[in-house]
């Protein structure tokens, strides 16, 4: 027994020797929270700790070392969404529910879960991603295990509540006005020139233009470039458009200086 008491006494002085320190790490949706940085234990101690696990918890799973830098909220709150340098800490067990007041995490059922709180045995894990039906958390300064949610060194562990990062829900977009084609037409084919007097001509759109039955298609010819001449109601021309719509059949009666004009009209009578 002196040799046990005396083993334990030199570990109390060598804790004393520690340093811890403040600073401030930050929730997924930038809450500040006070957190303590501690110094490692030296590695024998870190190896009784350790194999001490082992032997008093043979069915969970040392999947990390033990470690003094870092406890089981730090780990499963933080260090989970947070890779950066300092991500090991101490987080006090009355800070953690700042991750769901300020609305990072939402609370939820067990199968949706990333992360869980042990409400009684104030510790924290998440799901394991080996062992599905298992938990991975750090117990204190030991190990980081792997374990079945009830099998553990804390009170109560059959008291938990679940939790998971809050998503906002993603908007239903808001449904698009399809836009009416713009249409533009440069020229009709076949295009300027001289053409004989009683002989039927086709004209039709230039190149690009694809026709669509739900537009109106008025045809209009007048002689020279006076629009107020109406070159069919003077009898000087004649044209037929009732086959296809888009294009039109002209015969010129009388000789002399033509122009040809096709308006597109949608349903709105743009």
């Amino acid at each position: 027994m002196k040799r046990i008491n005396i083993f334990i006494v030199a570990l109390l002085a060598t804790f004393s020797a520690f340093a811890e320190y403040t600073g401030l790490i930050w929730t997924p949706n930038r809450t500040a929270i006070l957190v303590t940085f501690r110094d490692e234990h030296d590695a024998d101690y870190l190896n009784y700790l350790t194999e001490s696990t082992r032997v008093d918890f043979p069915a969970a799973t040392i999947r990390g070392n033990s470690s003094n830098l870092y406890n089981s909220h730090c780990y499963a709150w933080y260090m989970q969404n947070n890779y950066d340098i300092n991500r090991e800490c101490w987080l006090n067990n009355a800070s953690v529910p700042t991750f769901w007041e300020d609305g990072s995490y939402v609370q939820t059922t067990s199968d949706d879960a990333t992360v869980i709180y042990y409400t009684v045995g104030e510790h924290s894990a998440i799901k394991s991603w080996i062992v599905s039906s298992y938990y991975i958390s750090k117990w204190c300064d030991g190990p980081l295990m792997e374990h079945a949610p009830e099998y553990g060194p804390y009170t109560n562990m059959m008291q938990r509540t679940y939790y998971k990062l809050y998503e906002a829900p993603t908007p239903e977009p808001e449904p698009e006005t399809p836009e009416e084609p713009e249409i533009e037409i440069k020229s009709l084919m076949p295009g300027s020139g001289d053409y004989i007097s009683n002989h039927e001509y086709e004209f039709y759109p230039g190149a690009g233009f694809e026709f669509d039955d739900k537009y109106v298609y008025v045809w209009s010819i007048y002689e020279g470039m006076d629009e107020e001449r109406d070159a069919v109601a003077l009898g000087k021309v004649t044209i037929d458009n009732e086959e296809y719509p888009h294009i039109a059949k002209i015969t010129f009666l009388s000789r002399g200086l033509y122009t040809i004009n096709l308006a597109i009209y949608n349903g709105d009578d743009e």
